[in-house]
């Protein structure tokens, strides 16, 4: 693995992944590895999921989270036969939830050079809250649920791999939840800087730690079965507004949208 390199990676031109392989090394060339990480489980044959969380400690940006938020979510991905793997470079803030069925996986405390690839490129899928680890997913077509994205900016729009679920978003003034065609009339939509929302006046709120794994819960039912008649129409719908405030931005880094915004978004913000 020490001979694998990446150059010249767009951070946004992903929108090729549903037409073209990926020209990574296949997973199986990692097998060997991946195989030696999850003994550290109890059942390392169960399906695994990918846990990525930017973390308090980084600064203050929308997307960092406190990991102990997603322990109801992990303990329903276990319920569900998965097993869990949080994955970080380091960290200071460690899970204290423990459980056979769970790794807390440090690559330069625990681990080895391109234990990143080896893992993520087996998972069932990603949780992300945006860190980088989900660009590598979806490199190695494994499919990334974006939970709490406030910001589209970093959602990667032009594959089907992606769900996100955003976040409520309300007026500071009133205190009323605003929906998706008015946080794009906001200039939002595309927002790069956490500021951009202050100046706006709109406050984010986070999932709760229910809200998460419930998001997660509905996430896992809807790809393991068809989707509900009316989900294409309201795809449409929000693709649509997207491409009528944002075309130019949206196609330049994209191309065509693909991605899938979450059922509980689609209820609260369409």
């Amino acid at each position: 693995m020490s001979q694998v390199r990446v150059e010249h990676a767009d951070y946004h031109r992903l929108n090729f992944l549903t037409t073209r392989p990926s020209t990574l090394p296949r997973p199986s060339v990692f097998d060997s590895r991946r195989r030696e990480i999850l003994s550290y489980m109890t059942q390392p044959e169960r399906p695994y999921v990918i846990l990525t969380v930017r973390e308090v400690a980084q600064g203050k940006d929308l997307r960092n989270r406190d990991i102990e938020e997603f322990e109801a979510s992990i303990l329903l991905l276990i319920e569900t036969g998965h097993n869990v793997i949080r994955l970080t470079s380091h960290t200071n803030n460690p899970l204290q939830l423990k459980s056979p069925h769970l790794l807390d996986w440090q690559v330069t405390k625990f681990g080895k050079q391109g234990d990143e690839l080896a893992l993520v490129s087996g998972a069932s899928f990603v949780v992300s809250t945006t860190t980088g680890i989900d660009c590598l997913a979806l490199a190695f077509r494994r499919p990334v649920l974006y939970v709490d994205v406030a910001r589209l900016f970093y959602v990667f729009l032009g594959t089907e791999l992606t769900t996100f679920q955003m976040p409520q978003v309300t007026d500071w003034e009133s205190g009323e939840p605003i929906n998706l065609e008015q946080i794009l009339e906001r200039g939002l939509g595309f927002s790069k800087n956490t500021q951009s929302f202050v100046d706006a006046r709109v406050r984010i709120v986070n999932s709760s730690p229910e809200q998460l794994a419930s998001v997660i819960r509905e996430y896992i039912s809807t790809v393991s079965s068809e989707y509900p008649p009316d989900d294409d129409a309201l795809q449409g719908r929000w693709r649509e507004l997207v491409l009528h405030h944002l075309r130019d931005e949206v196609t330049a880094r994209h191309g065509a949208i693909r991605a899938r915004m979450h059922p509980a978004t689609m209820r609260s913000h369409l």
